[in-house]
């Protein structure tokens, strides 16, 4: 109830005297709710910060102040996404200001060793970034005191803070853009270290203030619960660091707190020795062995690299000591001794001779301060190391070609002696070449002639064994068909026989069935003879009426009766014959 009662309404003063409790708007609600939510996680992870360092912190007994210490900052890198609100430029802030505490480290250390060289380097000029800070977070005239001013202004709004922004802003910076097009959106663009990132102010002056109504806080106080008490105790400490006793009615803000923070963290930088430690990802995929040039090439700029390695060239960027230097460009002077045998002597004997040979690139001025020479090294700025080792590599090929040219002459020289001491030499070598060509090709054509009789030999050899082979394999084919013949003449001889016995046989058969033939021809006729001289005698008996033992055939059956009768009788050959005659005539 009490959460309720301090959210959703409010008290106020009547006359100066009597309080009147009022309704609170749904939107004043939930902008307090949401203060009072952030207040809590701030003050919690606080508490877990200040937890973490007292227990690692150093031994009760040993003083801090003598003690040394170890501190690992870990920030956001560079942003610049699609829309950009106040979030990107606070993180964007944080590194515009850490890249000027690099380039401070960079540069001081820079010119500590050429003032412990003796290096004039009043000509030389490192980047600043000051003018961008200034944009950001400047007493009067920025972005953090326009916003500042107009977070707790009666009536503020987005649009009125965009409009009192752009008529504070130098027309002329070259790191503040707001042109038409970006003031009619609302919207400005700021060109940081990392190039050029453009801005909405929407919802900035919300953002930006970060009062938790003292209600709220009163009732954190109020709780039984030691753990919210304790959050309360905190808020109130956060409360008094960031508002001085001397401004204790000043309000605070989420960009004055940032920007408080932001300096602490550079003061206990200045004080400590820092390592800058740069982490690139080589893709977003998350995937071994692939590198995303333009993934790198962004992180490379966000990050500052390129900056600290413009940083580094502005100044001289090479430097080598009196005998490297020397060990290195002794070819630009070659042949010449300096008066003191002082190495850096024989450097400045180097450097007068390469500057004259330089001085068609670079003015004397320029070759004199791009080249110094310290007590112990030599310095080089960039172009004028870049010309120094144009110089050697020329200096160098020269030296390798005369080198060379000597070497053939050399070479030459002693082939010419060579050949000339070597005429008898050949001469004998001749003789001896000759003398062994001869006898080697004696030895060839014995070696030939004796090949050619014993591959005339072997071949007569084969031939005639080849020619016996074909001879006795025609007689045994002769005598194979002679016998052959023998036996079909004697098979053909036997069956001539057989023919013939057989026709002998057959013909012999054909006589005697031809006699038998006429034989029975004959029989036949005599028997044809006879019975017809009996049927004439039997018609003319028939006719006559008389029965002479015999009688004649009224019917069929006495025909029958007759004729057997006849066959009976006379028996033979020609029985039948009589038979058919008697039945026709019956």
């Amino acid at each position: 109830d009490e959460l309720r009662d301090t959210v959703c309404f409010f008290e106020m003063l009547v006359g100066g005297r009597d309080k009147q409790r009022r309704n609170q708007s749904k939107a004043n609600a939930e902008k307090g709710m949401e203060a009072l939510i952030k207040s809590i996680y701030s003050a919690m992870f606080t508490h877990l910060v200040n937890t973490i360092n007292e227990r690692i912190a150093l031994r009760p007994n040993v003083s801090s102040k003598h003690a040394a210490s170890i501190g690992i900052l870990d920030i956001f890198g560079f942003e610049s996404f699609q829309t950009n609100s106040l979030e990107q430029l606070m993180i964007n802030y944080c590194n515009e200001a850490l890249q000027q505490v690099f380039n401070g480290i960079v540069f001081k250390s820079i010119k500590e060793e050429y003032d412990s060289e003796g290096i004039d380097s009043s000509f030389i000029s490192f980047p600043d970034n000051q003018d961008a800070l200034d944009v950001i977070d400047k007493k009067g005239s920025s972005i953090f005191s326009v916003l500042d001013d107009m977070s707790f202004a009666p009536g503020a709004n987005d649009e009125k803070f965009a409009s009192i922004l752009y008529q504070r802003m130098d027309p002329q910076s070259t790191r503040f853009v707001a042109n038409s097009l970006h003031q009619g959106k609302r919207k400005f663009v700021i060109n940081h270290y990392a190039g050029p990132v453009q801005y909405s102010t929407e919802k900035w002056i919300e953002k930006n203030k970060d009062e938790v109504p003292k209600a709220m806080v009163k009732l954190l106080e109020s709780s039984s619960n030691q753990f919210v008490n304790m959050l309360a105790t905190v808020l109130d400490e956060q409360e008094e660091q960031h508002t001085p006793t001397a401004r204790k009615r000043s309000k605070k803000t989420v960009a004055k707190q940032f920007s408080t923070q932001l300096k602490n963290l550079r003061t206990k930088i200045g004080t400590t020795n820092p390592y800058f430690v740069r982490c690139i990802k080589p893709n977003q995929e998350f995937v071994a062995d692939h590198f995303s040039h333009d993934v790198v090439l962004d992180q490379l700029k966000s990050l500052g690299v390129l900056e600290a390695v413009r940083v580094s060239r502005s100044g001289f960027s090479k430097s080598y000591s009196h005998e490297e230097f020397i060990q290195r460009y002794h070819a630009l002077a070659p042949g010449k001794e300096p008066e003191s045998t002082c190495p850096s002597s024989r450097c400045i004997l180097i450097i007068g001779e390469s500057i004259s040979m330089m001085m068609e690139s670079f003015s004397k001025d320029e070759g004199t301060q791009g080249i110094q020479v310290g007590t112990r090294r030599v310095f080089l700025r960039q172009n004028q190391a870049d010309a120094l080792d144009r110089l050697r590599s020329k200096a160098m090929i020269d030296a390798a070609m005369k080198i060379q040219s000597g070497a053939r002459v050399w070479l030459a020289r002693n082939e010419l002696t060579r050949r000339r001491n070597a005429k008898f030499a050949v001469k004998i070598q001749a003789q001896v070449r000759r003398l062994i060509a001869l006898r080697r090709v004696q030895d060839i054509l014995t070696e030939i002639y004796s090949a050619i009789i014993i591959q005339t030999t072997l071949r007569g050899f084969v031939h005639r064994s080849k020619y016996k082979r074909l001879l006795e394999a025609k007689r045994r084919a002769e005598k194979e068909v002679k016998e052959k013949r023998r036996k079909e003449e004697e098979a053909a001889a036997v069956k001539r026989s057989a023919e013939e016995e057989e026709a002998t046989a057959r013909c012999k058969a054909e006589k005697e069935e031809a006699a038998e033939k006429r034989k029975m021809e004959e029989e036949e006729g005599v028997g044809r003879q006879m019975a017809e001289k009996a049927a004439m005698a039997n018609h003319n008996e028939l006719v006559e009426g008389g029965h002479k033992g015999y009688y004649s055939a009224r019917t069929d059956d006495d025909v029958v009766v007759l004729k057997q009768k006849y066959i009976s009788i006379h028996g033979g050959t020609i029985l039948p014959i009589l038979a058919e005659s008697v039945a026709l005539n019956a």
